[in-house]
């Protein structure tokens, strides 16, 4: 997946960068950005920065942040990168799903985050893909089946189906 990050191999600087490019995905503001990170660090840093992180501004606290633990201790420990993965936690999955007009049975399902996608890998059973031609796009396409949407929902994805039409659900036979 083209992400320009490999997620799970981040430095200070990517990371931070990173951060900035999943809330843009997932359609937060700086304001609330700067208030997660705030609640993150209040609860994860305490004692172990120079100003308190209520008095800082986004830029003046990743940079904080970033500079709290030395590099060599390893990317997978790194306070900023932690911090990542929080806020991936946090971040809201929406997906949306369309009907495949030449491949009857099929549905694409698509999302605005690829980071989000690169981190889920799969979604009802067919892999996201990232074009690398489309910044912040990821697209699977899976087999279409009744109950779809609710077993997505129950996964945790926020569902827009306006452009879905479900398959029929299968005539059960009758017993008499």
């Amino acid at each position: 997946m083209p992400l320009a990050t490999n997620i799970y191999r981040m430095n200070k600087e990517q990371a931070v960068s990173t951060i900035k490019q999943l809330a843009q995905e997932v359609e937060w503001d700086n304001f609330l950005l700067l208030l997660l990170i705030r609640q993150w660090a209040e609860g994860h840093c305490k004692g172990r920065m120079k100003r308190k992180p209520s008095n800082m501004k986004l830029d003046d606290l990743l940079a904080a942040i970033s500079e709290l633990t030395p590099f060599y201790i390893g990317p997978e420990n790194l306070d900023i990168n932690k911090l990542f993965w929080w806020l991936v936690e946090k971040a809201t999955f929406k997906i949306s799903l369309d009907n495949l007009d030449d491949d009857e049975g099929g549905v694409m399902i698509e999302c605005n985050s690829q980071i989000l996608a690169t981190h889920d890998q799969s979604v009802a059973g067919a892999m996201w893909e990232c074009a690398s031609d489309m910044p912040g796009f990821a697209y699977a396409c899976a087999g279409d089946r009744p109950g779809l949407v609710e077993e997505l929902e129950n996964e945790g994805y926020i569902v827009n189906d306006d452009n879905y039409c479900p398959p029929d659900e299968p005539e059960k036979e009758v017993s008499t």
